[in-house]
């Protein structure tokens, strides 16, 4: 039986976001909770990194 999301201890996740100014394009690198860079274009490319952090995190659809 899983615990309820109110009862469940929350871990948070930092990150850090830094955009950089680009003709036409969003570009910028997202720091995770370990200094880690990745870099991204677009906003498909951030979407995917924040998604990336929600699966290491051990965060479940139910939870998000």
């Amino acid at each position: 039986m899983q615990a309820s999301p109110a009862t469940s201890p929350v871990t948070p996740v930092y990150l850090a976001l830094e955009l950089l100014p680009a003709r036409g394009a969003m570009t910028g690198s997202l720091y995770d909770e370990t200094g880690t860079e990745h870099r991204f274009a677009g906003w498909l490319g951030l979407l995917t990194l924040l998604e990336a952090a929600r699966a290491r995190a051990g965060l479940d659809d139910e939870g998000a």
